[in-house]
Protein backbone atom coordinates (compact mmCIF):
# COMPACT_ATOMS: atom_id res chain seq x y z
CA UNK A 1 0.00 0.00 0.00
CA UNK A 2 1.11 3.61 -1.32
CA UNK A 3 2.02 5.95 2.21
CA UNK A 4 0.20 9.03 1.76
CA UNK A 5 3.60 10.74 2.59
CA UNK A 6 5.74 8.92 0.01
CA UNK A 7 3.04 9.90 -2.63
CA UNK A 8 3.18 13.56 -1.85
CA UNK A 9 6.66 13.43 -0.96
CA UNK A 10 7.83 12.07 -3.99
CA UNK A 11 6.16 14.72 -6.08
CA UNK A 12 7.44 17.68 -4.23
CA UNK A 13 11.08 16.24 -5.06
CA UNK A 14 9.95 17.00 -9.11
CA UNK A 15 9.72 20.61 -7.83
CA UNK A 16 13.40 22.61 -8.19
CA UNK A 17 14.65 22.93 -5.00
CA UNK A 18 18.08 23.85 -2.83
CA UNK A 19 20.93 21.14 -2.60
CA UNK A 20 22.06 20.44 0.16
CA UNK A 21 26.15 21.74 1.07
CA UNK A 22 28.30 19.70 -0.03
CA UNK A 23 30.08 20.59 3.14
CA UNK A 24 29.50 22.19 6.13
CA UNK A 25 29.65 25.90 5.74
CA UNK A 26 31.35 27.78 8.28
CA UNK A 27 29.97 30.59 10.59
CA UNK A 28 30.95 33.64 8.69
CA UNK A 29 29.54 32.16 5.55
CA UNK A 30 26.00 31.10 7.01
CA UNK A 31 25.99 34.42 7.97
CA UNK A 32 26.66 35.95 4.46
CA UNK A 33 23.85 33.44 3.11
CA UNK A 34 21.56 34.65 6.19
CA UNK A 35 22.17 38.30 5.57
CA UNK A 36 21.63 37.85 1.42
CA UNK A 37 17.70 36.15 2.06
CA UNK A 38 17.32 38.98 5.12
CA UNK A 39 18.20 41.96 1.92
CA UNK A 40 15.98 39.88 -0.68
CA UNK A 41 13.07 39.77 1.62
CA UNK A 42 13.40 43.62 2.38
CA UNK A 43 13.54 44.13 -1.28
CA UNK A 44 10.94 42.15 -2.26
CA UNK A 45 8.62 44.26 0.75
CA UNK A 46 9.48 47.71 -1.16
CA UNK A 47 8.91 46.18 -4.87
CA UNK A 48 5.19 47.32 -5.77
CA UNK A 49 2.78 44.67 -7.37
CA UNK A 50 2.32 45.39 -11.44
CA UNK A 51 -1.19 46.45 -11.83
CA UNK A 52 -2.50 47.53 -8.31
CA UNK A 53 -4.47 50.60 -7.66
CA UNK A 54 -3.38 52.51 -4.71
CA UNK A 55 -5.10 52.79 -1.03
CA UNK A 56 -7.25 49.67 -1.40
CA UNK A 57 -7.69 47.95 2.78
CA UNK A 58 -5.62 45.75 3.83
CA UNK A 59 -7.20 42.72 4.75
CA UNK A 60 -4.29 41.46 7.15
CA UNK A 61 -3.43 44.62 8.40
CA UNK A 62 -3.70 43.56 11.74
CA UNK A 63 -1.75 40.66 11.40
CA UNK A 64 0.76 41.65 8.89
CA UNK A 65 3.60 41.97 11.20
CA UNK A 66 3.70 38.33 11.80
CA UNK A 67 2.88 36.78 8.73
CA UNK A 68 5.07 39.14 7.31
CA UNK A 69 5.65 41.06 3.71
CA UNK A 70 3.97 43.99 2.86
CA UNK A 71 0.63 45.26 1.37
CA UNK A 72 0.99 45.79 -2.30
CA UNK A 73 4.37 44.38 -2.71
CA UNK A 74 6.22 40.99 -4.34
CA UNK A 75 6.52 39.83 -0.51
CA UNK A 76 2.84 40.72 0.03
CA UNK A 77 1.81 37.12 1.05
CA UNK A 78 4.82 36.96 3.35
CA UNK A 79 5.08 33.44 5.16
CA UNK A 80 1.33 32.72 5.53
CA UNK A 81 1.59 30.01 2.65
CA UNK A 82 4.74 27.85 4.12
CA UNK A 83 2.96 28.29 7.64
CA UNK A 84 -0.13 27.05 6.08
CA UNK A 85 1.54 24.31 4.20
CA UNK A 86 3.34 22.74 7.33
CA UNK A 87 0.69 23.06 9.25
CA UNK A 88 -1.58 21.21 7.27
CA UNK A 89 1.02 18.06 7.16
CA UNK A 90 1.43 18.38 11.18
CA UNK A 91 -2.62 17.87 11.54
CA UNK A 92 -2.04 15.22 9.44
CA UNK A 93 0.44 13.33 11.04
CA UNK A 94 -0.59 14.38 14.66
CA UNK A 95 -4.50 12.73 13.93
CA UNK A 96 -2.74 9.61 12.48
CA UNK A 97 -3.67 10.13 9.21
CA UNK A 98 -0.23 10.20 7.63
CA UNK A 99 2.71 7.48 8.51
CA UNK A 100 5.59 9.41 9.76
CA UNK A 101 8.86 7.91 11.38
CA UNK A 102 10.41 11.15 12.36
CA UNK A 103 13.79 9.24 13.41
CA UNK A 104 13.78 7.86 9.84
CA UNK A 105 15.72 10.04 7.60
CA UNK A 106 14.27 8.93 4.51
CA UNK A 107 11.01 9.69 5.84
CA UNK A 108 12.77 12.94 7.09
CA UNK A 109 13.44 14.20 3.57
CA UNK A 110 10.08 12.97 2.65
CA UNK A 111 8.22 15.04 4.85
CA UNK A 112 10.19 18.28 3.66
CA UNK A 113 9.31 17.50 0.12
CA UNK A 114 5.80 17.29 0.79
CA UNK A 115 6.10 20.59 2.63
CA UNK A 116 7.71 22.00 0.01
CA UNK A 117 4.31 20.90 -1.96
CA UNK A 118 2.01 22.07 0.11
CA UNK A 119 3.48 25.85 0.14
CA UNK A 120 3.39 25.71 -3.39
CA UNK A 121 -0.25 24.32 -3.46
CA UNK A 122 -1.58 27.12 -0.75
CA UNK A 123 1.18 29.85 -2.69
CA UNK A 124 -0.98 29.29 -5.12
CA UNK A 125 -4.37 28.92 -3.35
CA UNK A 126 -3.92 32.11 -1.18
CA UNK A 127 -2.14 34.05 -4.31
CA UNK A 128 -5.68 33.56 -6.20
CA UNK A 129 -7.48 34.65 -3.62
CA UNK A 130 -5.85 37.33 -3.25
CA UNK A 131 -5.77 38.31 -6.54
CA UNK A 132 -9.40 37.31 -7.70
CA UNK A 133 -11.23 38.26 -4.25
CA UNK A 134 -11.20 41.49 -4.67
CA UNK A 135 -8.23 42.60 -2.09
CA UNK A 136 -7.18 45.28 -4.55
CA UNK A 137 -11.35 46.28 -5.65
CA UNK A 138 -12.49 45.86 -9.26
CA UNK A 139 -10.16 45.02 -11.79
CA UNK A 140 -10.22 43.08 -14.95
CA UNK A 141 -9.02 39.71 -16.17
CA UNK A 142 -5.96 40.34 -17.44
CA UNK A 143 -4.46 42.43 -14.33
CA UNK A 144 -5.79 40.09 -12.35
CA UNK A 145 -4.03 37.18 -13.66
CA UNK A 146 -0.70 39.23 -13.94
CA UNK A 147 -1.39 40.05 -10.12
CA UNK A 148 -1.25 36.39 -9.85
CA UNK A 149 1.56 35.41 -11.92
CA UNK A 150 3.89 37.61 -9.75
CA UNK A 151 2.28 36.78 -6.36
CA UNK A 152 3.38 32.42 -7.17
CA UNK A 153 6.58 33.57 -8.40
CA UNK A 154 7.45 35.85 -5.45
CA UNK A 155 5.58 33.15 -2.95
CA UNK A 156 8.06 30.35 -4.47
CA UNK A 157 11.17 32.60 -4.17
CA UNK A 158 10.37 33.25 -0.45
CA UNK A 159 9.80 29.09 -0.20
CA UNK A 160 13.40 28.83 -1.99
CA UNK A 161 14.60 31.16 0.58
CA UNK A 162 13.42 29.82 3.47
CA UNK A 163 14.31 25.78 2.33
CA UNK A 164 17.82 27.58 1.61
CA UNK A 165 18.14 28.37 5.74
CA UNK A 166 16.66 25.08 6.50
CA UNK A 167 19.19 22.78 4.79
CA UNK A 168 21.75 24.67 6.08
CA UNK A 169 23.29 27.35 3.99
CA UNK A 170 22.00 30.01 6.90
CA UNK A 171 21.37 30.03 10.42
CA UNK A 172 18.01 29.38 11.64
CA UNK A 173 14.80 29.42 9.72
CA UNK A 174 13.45 31.59 6.64
CA UNK A 175 10.42 31.99 8.35
CA UNK A 176 11.94 32.87 11.86
CA UNK A 177 14.41 35.20 9.64
CA UNK A 178 11.19 37.35 8.37
CA UNK A 179 9.17 37.23 11.31
CA UNK A 180 11.85 39.10 13.42
CA UNK A 181 12.31 41.33 9.88
CA UNK A 182 8.97 42.13 10.79
CA UNK A 183 8.88 42.69 13.66
CA UNK A 184 11.88 45.01 14.26
CA UNK A 185 10.73 47.07 11.57
CA UNK A 186 7.14 47.81 13.18
CA UNK A 187 9.20 48.09 16.59
CA UNK A 188 11.53 50.84 14.92
CA UNK A 189 8.41 53.10 13.24
CA UNK A 190 6.20 52.76 16.33
CA UNK A 191 9.40 54.39 18.06
CA UNK A 192 11.76 56.28 15.92
CA UNK A 193 9.65 56.80 12.81
CA UNK A 194 9.82 60.53 11.58
CA UNK A 195 6.64 60.64 9.34
CA UNK A 196 4.57 63.49 10.33
CA UNK A 197 2.84 65.61 11.10
CA UNK A 198 0.38 63.36 12.39
CA UNK A 199 -3.23 63.82 13.79
CA UNK A 200 -1.49 65.69 17.08
CA UNK A 201 0.88 67.30 15.17
CA UNK A 202 4.17 65.68 16.30
CA UNK A 203 5.91 62.52 14.12
CA UNK A 204 4.55 58.96 14.08
CA UNK A 205 7.19 57.68 16.17
CA UNK A 206 6.25 57.70 20.25
CA UNK A 207 9.56 58.46 21.37
CA UNK A 208 10.31 61.25 18.38
CA UNK A 209 6.76 62.80 19.39
CA UNK A 210 8.04 62.88 23.29
CA UNK A 211 11.17 64.97 22.53
CA UNK A 212 9.06 67.32 19.98
CA UNK A 213 6.16 68.18 22.56
CA UNK A 214 8.69 69.03 25.12
CA UNK A 215 11.08 71.30 23.00
CA UNK A 216 7.63 72.89 21.69
CA UNK A 217 6.71 73.65 24.79
CA UNK A 218 3.27 71.71 24.33
CA UNK A 219 3.95 68.60 26.47
CA UNK A 220 1.02 66.58 27.87
CA UNK A 221 0.86 64.49 30.52
CA UNK A 222 -1.51 62.59 29.37
CA UNK A 223 -0.06 62.07 26.14
CA UNK A 224 2.32 59.47 27.96
CA UNK A 225 -1.24 57.16 27.75
CA UNK A 226 -3.02 57.98 24.74
CA UNK A 227 -2.42 60.96 21.56
CA UNK A 228 -6.38 62.20 22.12
CA UNK A 229 -5.93 63.14 18.66
CA UNK A 230 -5.41 59.98 17.32
CA UNK A 231 -5.65 57.19 19.48
CA UNK A 232 -4.16 54.94 17.05
CA UNK A 233 -0.68 56.71 17.18
CA UNK A 234 1.88 54.74 19.43
CA UNK A 235 2.55 55.96 22.91
CA UNK A 236 5.47 56.20 26.02
CA UNK A 237 3.03 54.32 28.19
CA UNK A 238 2.80 51.24 24.98
CA UNK A 239 6.59 51.34 25.35
CA UNK A 240 6.87 50.92 28.50
CA UNK A 241 4.82 47.75 28.71
CA UNK A 242 6.74 46.44 25.37
CA UNK A 243 10.07 46.37 28.15
CA UNK A 244 7.76 44.97 30.89
CA UNK A 245 6.18 42.44 28.88
CA UNK A 246 10.07 41.59 26.93
CA UNK A 247 11.56 41.35 30.64
CA UNK A 248 8.40 38.54 31.49
CA UNK A 249 9.79 36.84 28.63
CA UNK A 250 13.51 36.79 28.92
CA UNK A 251 12.76 35.42 32.52
CA UNK A 252 10.54 32.45 31.30
CA UNK A 253 13.10 31.86 28.38
CA UNK A 254 15.39 30.57 30.96
CA UNK A 255 12.78 28.84 33.50
CA UNK A 256 13.81 25.13 33.33
CA UNK A 257 13.19 21.98 35.22
CA UNK A 258 16.21 19.68 35.93
CA UNK A 259 15.91 16.23 35.45
CA UNK A 260 18.40 14.24 37.21
CA UNK A 261 20.55 12.27 34.72
CA UNK A 262 24.21 10.28 34.79
CA UNK A 263 26.11 9.12 32.04
CA UNK A 264 27.52 5.49 31.55
CA UNK A 265 30.13 6.51 30.11
CA UNK A 266 31.69 8.51 32.69
CA UNK A 267 31.73 6.84 36.04
CA UNK A 268 30.77 8.89 38.80
CA UNK A 269 29.43 11.30 36.25
CA UNK A 270 25.78 12.95 37.47
CA UNK A 271 23.98 15.93 36.92
CA UNK A 272 21.01 17.69 35.09
CA UNK A 273 19.37 17.80 31.81
CA UNK A 274 17.54 20.93 31.87
CA UNK A 275 13.63 20.92 29.94
CA UNK A 276 12.67 24.46 29.31
CA UNK A 277 8.86 25.62 30.49
CA UNK A 278 8.77 26.96 26.96
CA UNK A 279 9.67 23.69 25.33
CA UNK A 280 7.89 24.03 22.19
CA UNK A 281 9.07 27.49 21.51
CA UNK A 282 6.53 29.50 19.52
CA UNK A 283 5.47 28.06 17.08
CA UNK A 284 2.29 27.05 17.97
CA UNK A 285 1.79 30.57 17.77
CA UNK A 286 3.03 30.80 14.14
CA UNK A 287 0.77 28.32 13.43
CA UNK A 288 -2.22 29.70 15.32
CA UNK A 289 -1.74 33.24 13.14
CA UNK A 290 -1.71 31.67 10.13
CA UNK A 291 -4.75 30.07 10.90
CA UNK A 292 -6.01 33.85 11.56
CA UNK A 293 -4.63 35.40 8.66
CA UNK A 294 -6.61 32.71 6.59
CA UNK A 295 -9.54 33.53 7.74
CA UNK A 296 -9.24 36.81 7.07
CA UNK A 297 -8.59 36.16 3.30
CA UNK A 298 -11.42 34.02 3.10
CA UNK A 299 -13.72 36.86 4.68
CA UNK A 300 -12.21 39.08 1.99
CA UNK A 301 -13.44 36.99 -0.78
CA UNK A 302 -16.79 36.01 0.91
CA UNK A 303 -17.06 40.11 1.39
CA UNK A 304 -16.45 40.53 -1.96
CA UNK A 305 -18.17 38.25 -3.51
CA UNK A 306 -22.34 38.56 -4.04
CA UNK A 307 -22.87 34.96 -4.70
CA UNK A 308 -20.71 33.75 -1.65
CA UNK A 309 -22.20 36.70 0.45
CA UNK A 310 -25.74 35.63 -0.21
CA UNK A 311 -25.66 32.00 1.49
CA UNK A 312 -27.27 31.31 4.72
CA UNK A 313 -25.96 29.02 7.74
CA UNK A 314 -28.41 28.79 10.70
CA UNK A 315 -30.68 31.80 9.51
CA UNK A 316 -27.45 34.10 9.63
CA UNK A 317 -25.56 35.00 6.78
CA UNK A 318 -22.16 33.14 5.35
CA UNK A 319 -20.45 36.51 5.70
CA UNK A 320 -21.80 37.69 9.23
CA UNK A 321 -20.91 34.09 10.17
CA UNK A 322 -17.03 34.36 9.00
CA UNK A 323 -16.93 38.68 9.59
CA UNK A 324 -17.00 41.73 7.65
CA UNK A 325 -14.39 44.21 7.40
CA UNK A 326 -15.16 48.40 7.11
CA UNK A 327 -13.40 50.51 4.10
CA UNK A 328 -10.24 50.76 6.04
CA UNK A 329 -9.93 46.64 6.32
CA UNK A 330 -11.05 47.18 10.09
CA UNK A 331 -12.84 43.82 11.55
CA UNK A 332 -16.29 44.73 12.66
CA UNK A 333 -18.14 41.08 12.75
CA UNK A 334 -17.97 37.28 13.03
CA UNK A 335 -15.08 35.32 13.97
CA UNK A 336 -12.91 37.66 12.37
CA UNK A 337 -13.42 40.03 14.82
CA UNK A 338 -12.86 37.89 17.45
CA UNK A 339 -9.20 36.62 16.25
CA UNK A 340 -8.18 39.94 15.77
CA UNK A 341 -6.70 41.81 18.63
CA UNK A 342 -8.23 45.27 19.64
CA UNK A 343 -4.43 46.30 19.89
CA UNK A 344 -4.69 49.42 22.58
CA UNK A 345 -5.72 49.38 26.39
CA UNK A 346 -8.90 51.96 25.49
CA UNK A 347 -9.99 49.40 22.33
CA UNK A 348 -9.79 46.95 24.72
CA UNK A 349 -12.04 48.32 27.82
CA UNK A 350 -14.44 49.78 24.81
CA UNK A 351 -14.96 45.52 24.14
CA UNK A 352 -13.20 43.67 26.49
CA UNK A 353 -15.50 40.52 25.22
CA UNK A 354 -13.97 40.73 22.13
CA UNK A 355 -10.15 41.19 24.32
CA UNK A 356 -11.61 38.18 26.47
CA UNK A 357 -12.69 35.85 23.97
CA UNK A 358 -9.58 36.61 21.99
CA UNK A 359 -7.45 35.68 24.05
CA UNK A 360 -8.82 32.27 25.01
CA UNK A 361 -8.81 31.19 21.33
CA UNK A 362 -5.23 32.05 21.34
CA UNK A 363 -4.45 30.31 24.48
CA UNK A 364 -6.58 26.96 23.40
CA UNK A 365 -5.01 27.04 20.01
CA UNK A 366 -1.18 27.38 21.47
CA UNK A 367 -2.07 24.61 23.97
CA UNK A 368 -3.32 22.23 20.99
CA UNK A 369 -0.41 23.06 18.24
CA UNK A 370 1.72 22.58 21.29
CA UNK A 371 0.34 19.29 21.80
CA UNK A 372 0.89 18.51 18.13
CA UNK A 373 4.06 19.93 17.57
CA UNK A 374 5.84 17.90 20.47
CA UNK A 375 4.22 14.48 18.73
CA UNK A 376 5.47 14.93 15.10
CA UNK A 377 8.39 16.82 15.65
CA UNK A 378 10.70 13.95 17.22
CA UNK A 379 10.26 16.46 20.38
CA UNK A 380 8.17 13.81 22.58
CA UNK A 381 9.46 11.67 25.49
CA UNK A 382 10.65 8.47 23.99
CA UNK A 383 12.35 10.18 21.08
CA UNK A 384 14.18 12.43 23.49
CA UNK A 385 15.04 8.93 25.26
CA UNK A 386 16.40 7.82 22.26
CA UNK A 387 18.72 10.43 21.88
CA UNK A 388 19.86 10.57 25.63
CA UNK A 389 20.40 6.86 25.61
CA UNK A 390 22.71 6.68 22.68
CA UNK A 391 24.84 9.05 23.93
CA UNK A 392 25.33 7.36 27.15
CA UNK A 393 22.95 9.22 29.26
CA UNK A 394 20.95 7.46 32.10
CA UNK A 395 18.79 7.59 35.31
CA UNK A 396 20.58 7.63 38.54
CA UNK A 397 20.64 4.14 40.25
CA UNK A 398 18.83 2.33 37.04
CA UNK A 399 20.56 0.94 33.92
CA UNK A 400 21.33 2.33 30.33
CA UNK A 401 17.88 1.63 29.21
CA UNK A 402 15.51 3.51 27.01
CA UNK A 403 11.94 3.05 29.40
CA UNK A 404 12.53 4.14 32.84
CA UNK A 405 14.27 7.42 31.00
CA UNK A 406 11.30 7.58 28.74
CA UNK A 407 9.07 7.58 31.92
CA UNK A 408 10.50 9.61 33.83
CA UNK A 409 11.02 12.66 31.07
CA UNK A 410 7.48 11.93 29.67
CA UNK A 411 6.20 13.02 33.38
CA UNK A 412 7.85 16.31 33.03
CA UNK A 413 7.40 16.87 29.51
CA UNK A 414 3.57 16.85 29.39
CA UNK A 415 3.66 19.11 32.08
CA UNK A 416 5.39 21.56 30.30
CA UNK A 417 4.21 21.27 26.93
CA UNK A 418 0.18 22.33 28.00
CA UNK A 419 1.53 24.79 30.98
CA UNK A 420 4.29 26.67 28.32
CA UNK A 421 1.54 26.47 25.62
CA UNK A 422 -1.15 28.36 27.71
CA UNK A 423 1.85 30.57 28.99
CA UNK A 424 2.93 31.61 25.40
CA UNK A 425 -1.07 32.09 24.34
CA UNK A 426 -1.36 34.15 27.46
CA UNK A 427 1.44 36.25 26.80
CA UNK A 428 0.58 36.80 23.29
CA UNK A 429 -2.87 37.41 24.21
CA UNK A 430 -2.38 40.14 26.80
CA UNK A 431 0.68 42.03 24.77
CA UNK A 432 -1.64 42.24 21.83
CA UNK A 433 -4.52 43.46 23.71
CA UNK A 434 -2.85 46.35 25.19
CA UNK A 435 -1.08 47.44 22.29
CA UNK A 436 2.99 46.38 22.93
CA UNK A 437 4.99 47.84 20.04
CA UNK A 438 5.78 45.01 17.05
CA UNK A 439 2.58 43.34 18.44
CA UNK A 440 2.18 40.99 21.34
CA UNK A 441 2.54 37.80 19.75
CA UNK A 442 5.63 39.66 17.47
CA UNK A 443 7.38 40.60 20.34
CA UNK A 444 6.98 36.93 21.74
CA UNK A 445 7.91 35.68 18.41
CA UNK A 446 11.22 37.79 18.17
CA UNK A 447 12.56 37.08 21.95
CA UNK A 448 12.11 32.98 21.01
CA UNK A 449 13.80 33.88 17.29
CA UNK A 450 16.79 35.77 18.89
CA UNK A 451 17.11 33.17 21.55
CA UNK A 452 17.29 30.12 19.17
CA UNK A 453 19.69 32.48 16.33
CA UNK A 454 22.43 33.33 19.72
CA UNK A 455 22.24 29.55 20.64
CA UNK A 456 22.60 28.32 16.81
CA UNK A 457 25.57 30.67 16.51
CA UNK A 458 27.18 29.61 19.65
CA UNK A 459 27.25 26.09 18.68
CA UNK A 460 28.93 26.85 15.42
CA UNK A 461 31.04 28.70 16.94
CA UNK A 462 31.85 25.94 19.36
CA UNK A 463 32.32 23.08 16.64
CA UNK A 464 34.54 25.08 14.75
CA UNK A 465 37.10 25.70 17.63
CA UNK A 466 36.04 22.03 19.27
CA UNK A 467 35.01 19.85 16.20
CA UNK A 468 35.14 16.63 18.58
CA UNK A 469 31.88 18.40 20.15
CA UNK A 470 29.42 17.12 18.36
CA UNK A 471 30.11 13.34 18.75
CA UNK A 472 29.79 14.58 22.55
CA UNK A 473 26.68 16.52 22.54
CA UNK A 474 23.29 14.35 23.87
CA UNK A 475 21.11 15.78 21.15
Amino acid sequence: MVRFLEVFGRIGQVIPQVQKPTKKPRLSEKLLWTGIALVLYLIMGYVELYGIPTGTADPLRALRVIVGGARGSLAELGIGPIVTGGLILQLLAGAGLMSYNQSDSADRELFASANKLFSLLFTVVIASLTAFGGTYGALGLSTKVIILTQLIVAGFVLILLDEMMQKGWGIGSGISLFILAGTAREIYLMTLSPLGPMGDGFSEGSVIALFQSVFSGNFNATSLIIREEDTTLPTIFQLVVTFALLAVVVYLENVSIQVPISSSRARGFSGNYPIKLLFVSTLPIILAIAIFANVGLVSNLIQNNSNLSSITLFNMSLVDIVGRTDSQGNPESGLLLYITPPRSVEASIKDPTRAFVYAIILVVLSMFFSIIWMEVSGMDAKSMASQLVEAGIAMPGFRTSTKPLESLISDYLDAVTIVGGALIGLLAAVGDIVGVYGSGTGLLLSVGIVYGLYESILREQAEEIFPQLRRLLPI
